[in-house]
């Protein structure tokens, strides 16, 4: 984490054993309350941990968020992390509203959010990249919950939501996760009812105001940064955060029969080690080209990567077809398969295609607002 961040990440790693989450409460409540309060407490938290029996590693990480969720500070230590959630579980209210956000965080973690499913997919293959701002998704659902915030536009605020991490991921880096710590306080802080996705925006526009690495990227750094960055995990972005942006452009997502992000393997179609099968492209050029976006596509196994591989083009677009023919539920990149030829002008053709399609699937600000 960048340095100017304030999370404990020893908290999320201890309270991965539930045991201290589950026990501590009834070693600092006074005897007299540990009878009225066991029986709620403990029903409860079974609940709570029922819910996360498929992903247990992620409970910590909703206690910490639900915390700070309800107090608006990150700056917890564990020791007063505990003291924090002590005040959270005396009354049955607060009882509920952490069981009701426990059902929210997991929906989110497992892209099974049934108020709008379709876009946490996207949330979902989001999270598999490293960080998920599930602080701020509970805050969304809760307001949606409540009637404070109507379906349109939730899905308003979740589409600008992944146009934001996209964009910062490409343009700047890819993990301010303390952004969403300190947008969340200031959604519907003040008159939420009157216009909360003027709250959202504005809060998205102050991040700006608390550092210029926060402010939501153009569409002219977008597209500049998307045609010039090393796009194979060889600078500030992942090989997993380079898989999703081109499962995404490539119009998987589109489709609910689509497989999973982590179905596919990026290919280069001018391969990763220069050889003579590719003297069409000077040696001196190959180094500035094969890690560029309109060099890479994606392919629906390793096998398949495999068989590709170091082949001419001519010998890859046949076999990269055949399969087409085989498996159609697998469709790969036409835009690079019905080429004649693959060089230099190709490359920089899909480049520049890809980067004006990033614009329009991850809109700028207030294009959907």
């Amino acid at each position: 984490m960048e340095e100017e961040n304030t999370r404990d990440e020893s908290i999320s790693s201890d309270t991965t054993n539930t045991d201290w989450i589950r026990d501590w409460p009834f070693n600092s409540w006074d005897k007299s309350e540990q009878d009225h309060l066991y029986n709620n407490w403990k029903d409860h938290w079974k609940k709570i941990e029922e819910k996360f029996q498929i992903s247990p590693d992620w409970i910590g990480y909703f206690i910490y968020d639900y915390v700070i969720l309800q107090n608006g500070s990150s700056e917890y230590s564990q020791h007063n992390l505990k003291g924090k959630l002590e005040g959270l579980l005396k009354t049955e209210e607060n009882l509920e509203s952490m069981r009701r956000h426990a059902d929210f965080y997991i929906d989110y973690i497992l892209a099974n959010d049934p108020d709008y499913n379709p876009e946490f997919k996207e949330h979902r293959n989001l999270r598999l990249t490293g960080y998920t701002p599930a602080i701020l998704i509970m805050k969304l659902r809760d307001l949606l919950k409540s009637g404070k915030l109507d379906e349109e536009t939730y899905k308003k605020m979740l589409s600008l939501l992944e146009s934001y991490r996209i964009r910062l991921a490409v343009v700047k880096e890819p993990n301010h996760w303390e952004i969403f710590y300190k947008m969340t306080p200031l959604i519907c802080e003040n008159d939420c009812e009157n216009d909360p996705l003027k709250s959202f925006l504005d809060a998205m526009e102050k991040m700006k105001e608390e550092d210029s690495k926060y402010e939501f990227p153009n569409d002219k750094d977008l597209c500049e940064k998307l045609k010039e960055i090393d796009f194979y995990g060889g600078g500030h972005l992942s090989y997993d955060w380079c898989r999703l942006i081109l499962y995404r452009l490539q119009g998987y997502h589109a489709d609910e029969f689509s497989p999973l992000v982590e179905h596919f393997e990026i290919e280069h179609v001018m391969p990763y080690t220069y050889n003579d099968n590719w003297k069409n492209v000077p040696e001196a050029e190959h180094d500035k080209w094969v890690n560029n976006i309109g060099n890479l596509t994606l392919v629906p196994s390793l096998n398949l990567n495999q068989q590709l591989s170091a082949k001419k083009f001519e010998e890859k677009r046949k076999i990269a077809n055949s399969y087409i023919k085989v498996a159609n539920q697998f469709q790969l990149d036409k835009s690079v398969w019905d080429k004649e030829k693959w060089t230099i002008a190709e490359i920089e053709e899909r480049g520049e295609a890809l980067a004006q399609k990033a614009k329009c699937i991850w809109p700028d600000l207030y294009e959907k607002s």
